[in-house]
């Protein structure tokens, strides 16, 4: 178990692996299959691990205005002089960093490796969509529950789950939500009520859509 005392400062960690990736060994024939699929899997992890720690320490430089105290400029636009980024890839990645900077659960999760960048979007992308039906601590429950059924979901069935998680933290809007989903179905059922007829030799046929 890691304790507290043998934690490293983040700017400590990156440099440490910046600097063991220039002693990385460039040939890798020879491994067997298994320890080919090991290394992809571990390849994946590092990267997700390391993409969501860099949202994060963007976020916490954006919130903090340090682009524009030390360079007089917009996080975006600070991101753009020191990397080769087009204006909307680094719009994007401070997008990004803003939505899961305002998640810290789920910040702290993907930094630990129990998400993937997939999972990360989805859930971020949920909670800001379910926001304006909850209060702060209906959203901090529902970001919870989201990081725990995401050691058995995907991002697409994350992103699906909105009436669950409703159901699970705000049982009174869920119901709310269900009756204003069946009255839209059935406003839309009577819009579109149709009759034909035609015939067809000696017979004649119809066709139609009815509400129920």
């Amino acid at each position: 178990m890691t304790t507290s005392s043998s934690l490293l400062p983040a700017s400590q960690v990156l440099a440490e692996v910046d600097a063991l990736f220039d002693r990385l060994e460039p040939v890798r024939a020879g491994l067997p299959a298994g320890e080919r699929l090991a290394l992809v899997r571990l390849a994946r992890r590092v990267r997700s691990r390391a993409d969501a720690l860099a949202s994060l320490v963007t976020a916490e430089a954006e919130k903090s205005h340090a682009a524009e105290k030390a360079a007089g400029a917009p996080m975006a636009s600070w991101l753009g002089t020191g990397e080769t980024l087009s204006r909307r890839e680094a719009a994007g990645a401070v997008r990004q960093a803003r939505a899961l900077g305002e998640h810290p659960a789920v910040g702290d999760a993907a930094v630990a490796g129990k998400l993937g960048a997939g999972q990360v979007r989805a859930i971020t992308g949920l909670l800001d969509g379910l926001a304006p039906q909850l209060d702060s601590g209906q959203v901090a429950q529902a970001e919870e529950l989201l990081v725990g059924w995401a050691a058995e979901l995907d991002a697409e069935q994350l992103s699906r789950s909105a009436g669950k998680v409703l159901a699970a933290v705000a049982p009174a809007k869920a119901a709310e939500t269900m009756e204003a989903r069946l009255q839209r179905e059935a406003e839309a059922a009577h819009r579109q009520r149709s009759l034909r007829f035609f015939f067809e030799g000696a017979s004649g046929r119809f066709d139609g859509s009815l509400p129920r």
